[in-house]
């Protein structure tokens, strides 16, 4: 089984309040009498839902647009998935191994993983990207006057 990542906020009682509950319970069905690790992240601050809405309805239909020039024809979900394939904040290198034999795996981040720094890290990547390598101007998400 591939490492999952669930998001989730703890209540003012200390409990987890899974947002996927649905996707923990198919993934540990999965993995029944097998030990496990979990590791809690704590995210510094959460990207505002104008930045979401930003990134999902600006900037993934503008690399949608795109990639259609460049013979790509993809969904949404598509496009959103290759833009966290290529940016290099959402790829993390996990190594696995022992001393004489280990690996490196490329795990994709989820958007929703990311924290408010990180998410205009990687808007910032892909508006600079889009511009150099495509000339394509992506609308700025500073309103202007």
């Amino acid at each position: 089984m591939e490492d999952i990542t669930l998001l989730g906020e703890v209540d003012e009682n200390g409990n987890l309040m899974i947002t996927n509950k649905s996707m923990m319970k198919k993934a540990l069905s999965t993995i029944k009498g097998k030990k496990v690790v979990m590791t809690i992240s704590l995210i510094s601050k959460d990207p505002s839902k104008e930045m979401i809405g930003y990134f999902f309805k600006v900037v993934v239909p503008a690399y949608q647009a795109i990639f259609k020039e460049c013979g790509d024809v993809l969904t949404l979900e598509q496009t959103e998935l290759r833009l966290r394939q290529i940016s290099p904040r959402t790829i993390k290198e996990k190594k696995w191994g022992g001393v004489n034999v280990g690996y490196n795996v490329e795990v994709l981040e989820s958007v929703y993983s990311l924290n408010s720094k990180q998410m205009i890290e990687h808007i910032d990547y892909l508006i600079t990207l889009a511009a150099t390598e495509f000339s394509y101007v992506i609308e700025s998400p500073i309103k202007k006057g």
